[in-house]
């Protein structure tokens, strides 16, 4: 639950990771929920948007943890390739590791 990737292939020496661009657009909606309170001064939407912001770093922004430590073990001897976007939700991020970083 709350998991902002997923492993979508696991095929020979390589597997994908794909991204749920939903995720990054909630970020945003809470993000824009604590600025509109903050400008205006209404703790009835910064007190909730902060709740909420806490929530999604417990529940959502931790998990991203392993995928960056594999990610970066990867990156240095080259095995690691990106496609799609982080914003799209019908080509979403994609990131294709080989097996011996995981």
């Amino acid at each position: 639950m709350f998991k902002p990737y997923e492993q979508v292939e696991d095929v020979g020496e390589f597997v994908v990771y794909e991204f749920k661009a939903g995720y990054l657009y909630a970020m945003y909606g809470i993000l824009a929920i604590m600025i509109v309170g903050f400008l205006t001064h209404t703790f009835a939407l910064l007190i909730p948007g902060s709740i909420l912001m806490i929530m999604y770093f417990l529940f959502v922004s931790i998990k991203y943890i392993k995928i960056r430590r594999i990610m970066k073990r990867a990156i240095l001897p080259n095995s690691i390739s990106v496609s799609g976007s982080k914003w799209s939700f019908s080509n979403p991020l994609r990131i294709k590791i080989r097996k011996e970083f995981i």
